[in-house]
């Protein structure tokens, strides 16, 4: 997603040094930093009155589909591309938009994992890590980003797509994206999980210690 890579470049380009990157201040202030302008992104394209740009192709499984280029009321295709001039609240949430930095729910994804993230780094600061409230934070950061992966599988492929059919009479349907990204997400989630279980053995070791001393 082009928001993401831009976000990403200004932050390593504003932190050449590496060990400062990944001190726990400044990842918390970089996390907060992504918060605030995705808020900020949010809330632009819920309120703008743009139109929305979405691939589509025809729909094969339709004998009457139409030519690449076709009107349907206020909505017009042109080039492999359907606008939406005057899209609802909902069309705006869940619709991709290619000609924006990014689409709402994937903004919505990153500032939700944002917020967990600031709460993970400051519960780490404290002097003991290993404890149990960490675990289920961590657990809620793994099951948030695979939920995510599905849910935007399952957003793509049914309400996008049952979208399109409806703006242009069943003649078009939408260009999905490889779901190569979605199974990165959930992957990551599963490595977080298996992670959280060699965290969980040292609350173990530090119980364990503790008894000792």
């Amino acid at each position: 997603n082009n928001y993401c890579f831009s976000i990403i470049i200004v932050i390593l380009v504003e932190n050449l040094d590496m060990l400062k990157f990944f001190s726990k201040d400044h990842l918390k202030s970089n996390f907060w930093a992504l918060l605030v302008i995705s808020l900020l992104f949010l809330f632009m394209k819920l309120t703008s009155d743009g139109s929305i740009t979405i691939s589509v192709k025809p729909n094969t499984l339709n004998t009457d589909y139409s030519s690449p280029v076709a009107i349907f009321g206020s909505n017009k295709i042109y080039a492999g591309r359907l606008t939406i001039e005057h899209p609802t609240l909902i069309q705006k949430l869940f619709l991709p938009d290619e000609l924006s930095l990014s689409d709402s729910f994937t903004l919505l994804g990153i500032i939700i994992c944002s917020g967990l993230m600031i709460i993970l780094i400051t519960k780490i600061k404290e002097p003991n890590i290993f404890r149990k409230d960490l675990t289920r934070l961590l657990y809620i950061v793994a099951g948030g980003i695979i939920l995510y992966s599905f849910l935007s599988v399952i957003k793509d492929d049914v309400y996008v797509n049952k979208e399109i059919k409806l703006l242009t009479n069943n003649q078009f349907v939408n260009q999905a994206a490889s779901p190569f990204l979605y199974m990165l997400f959930a992957y990551i989630g599963i490595i977080i999980i298996r992670s959280v279980k060699i965290y969980k053995r040292g609350i173990q070791l530090q119980q364990e210690q503790d008894l000792t001393v």
